[in-house]
């Protein structure tokens, strides 16, 4: 479960609003994995998880149903940077990311969520728009949720919220981005 808390602003009203609101992230939602001509493969790197900073790689995905292509860049144990570019230019639509995120981890073919440091935590209720045919970034850093990650396959799930003009609501979509350190 994520306590999503602050101010935001309202997407069917438009207004500001308090927001404190508990969210248990249940569904999935498949994207398509684009691949290169030739896929690089993911390699395993040989670092010592206590120190900071140590690179790893991702796959790329796009998802059709809420226009974007997502990545991580810059990736180590203690962050990595989201890049989102949106695949259209309908200046109409509002595509929308924000700051909550959770990490799994595979074990033995399973994904299941890391283990945090706090127990009680909360992101802020912030969205960030991505203009039509624009890249945005945000950096993440899951140290202080997380801790150092130890050498593993993980995954980023987030959420991508797309409102195209003349709908009355947003549609969600849950994003999984697979990287391994």
């Amino acid at each position: 479960m994520i306590t999503f808390w602050g101010t935001g602003k309202s997407i069917e009203t438009g207004e500001m609003e308090e927001i404190n609101r508990d969210c248990v992230l249940e569904y999935e939602l498949d994207a398509e994995v684009l691949h290169l001509e030739e896929t690089p493969e993911l390699v395993e790197n040989v670092w010592d998880p206590k120190e900071k900073g140590q690179q790893g790689q991702a796959e790329t995905i796009y998802d059709p149903e809420a226009g974007v292509t997502a990545t991580l860049r810059d990736i180590s144990n203690v962050g990595a940077n989201l890049i989102i570019r949106r695949e259209d230019d309908d200046d109409g639509a509002e595509v929308i990311y924000g700051e909550a995120y959770i990490l799994q981890r595979q074990v033995d073919g399973e994904w299941q969520d890391a283990e945090t440091v706090p127990d009680n935590y909360g992101f802020p209720m912030v969205g960030y728009n991505v203009p039509g045919g624009e890249e945005a970034s945000i950096y993440y850093n899951w140290e202080w949720l997380y801790g150092a990650l130890e050498p593993g396959e993980y995954r980023m799930v987030w959420d991508v919220s797309r409102k195209d003009s003349g709908s009355a609501s947003a549609q969600t979509y849950r994003e999984h981005i697979r990287f391994r350190l």
